[in-house]
């Protein structure tokens, strides 16, 4: 994956911003990808997908969850999903500020 290194290091960057960020301050941040890569490209950066049920409808988009990007209980963290283009390739990353 061409600039694999930069990817990483931009979303461990984010990551950190929208953990540490005060609760009800900074609750996501959306990013959309300059070109698709395939899940299996960011699961060497962020671990394990699975793919998450559609929204509403059949016409929802395809999300899948880095689940080693989920908080432990009782910690503060931020999870990283992916949404899926039409060929199943990641389009945006969106990470949450998550708290359990």
């Amino acid at each position: 994956m061409t600039g694999a290194a930069d990817l990483a290091t931009a979303i461990e960057s984010l990551r950190a911003a929208v953990a540490r960020s005060a609760a009800g301050t900074l609750r996501h941040v959306t990013v959309e990808l300059t070109e698709p890569h395939d899940v299996s490209d960011l699961e060497e950066i962020l671990g394990a997908a699975h793919e998450l049920p559609r929204a509403t409808s059949p016409s929802s988009a395809r999300r899948v969850q880095f689940d080693d990007t989920v908080p432990d209980e009782g910690e503060v963290g931020a999870t990283v999903l992916a949404e899926l283009d039409g060929g199943g390739r990641v389009s945006s990353l969106l990470i949450r500020r998550d708290e359990y």
